[in-house]
């Protein structure tokens, strides 16, 4: 996948909902997500990147998918 490509998901929210600053973005581990190009979109735009943990797959699901321990 094109970082172009993942940079145009928040171009557009962006355009259609005008979030305001302090907007949590988190995604996976994905180079494009790392980008220097996707980090400084984020930046210009007042978005806080968030990055899941290395190995954790299950951290950017609902709490409701998450499997239960215990």
């Amino acid at each position: 996948m094109k970082t172009q490509l993942v940079n145009n998901a928040p171009l557009m929210a962006i355009w259609k909902r005008k979030p305001n600053k302090g907007l949590l973005w988190h995604a996976d581990r994905g180079s494009q997500y790392a980008s220097d190009s996707h980090r400084n979109l984020l930046k210009q735009h007042g978005i806080q990147h968030s990055m899941g943990r290395k190995g954790n797959c299950w951290e950017t699901l609902p709490l409701y998918l998450k499997p239960c321990h215990g």
